[in-house]
């Protein structure tokens, strides 16, 4: 028994050593140890904000704001989000249009008190542009408001 043990053993030694032998590593000239260069050029594109805004007053459906479309030679514009918020910079009213004209509807009343309208450019992929020119909405005791633009 004892020599069977012995026979076995010499066969897995010389078997592991097989193994080692056959899977050593030979030595490569890898393509990463010669320096690679390339160059490129990139334009990054810009999507420009609404320009001249404007307001008229409607008592039927409150302030319409107008602007107009940004400059050409910018990426093309989507859409428009617009947002009127409080003297606290809470919004209280948002929206997204494809054309340049808004008007806001909040939800609820508003109290009385001076609100800030704003709008942004919307392009490919979900980018916007700086913003374009505010507005104020004020709003009266009553069923009086106004709108303008600076």
């Amino acid at each position: 028994m004892r020599h069977r043990r012995t026979v076995g053993l010499s066969l897995a030694a010389a078997l592991c050593a097989g193994l080692v032998a056959v899977t050593s590593a030979a030595s490569t000239d890898a393509s990463w140890t010669t320096a690679e260069t390339g160059t490129g050029s990139f334009t990054a594109g810009v999507v420009g904000p609404p320009r001249t805004l404007t307001c008229t007053q409607s008592a039927q459906s409150g302030p319409v704001f107008d602007w107009v479309e940004p400059a050409a030679g910018g990426l093309p514009v989507s859409s428009y989000h617009w947002a009127l918020t409080d003297n606290t910079s809470a919004v209280v009213a948002r929206g997204d249009v494809t054309s340049p004209t808004a008007t806001p509807a909040p939800d609820g009343t508003l109290a009385t008190g001076t609100y800030t309208f704003s709008v942004v450019s919307t392009g490919p992929g979900g980018w916007t542009s700086v913003p374009g020119p505010t507005g104020t909405y004020t709003v009266a005791i009553g069923p009086a408001f106004t709108c303008t633009v600076p």
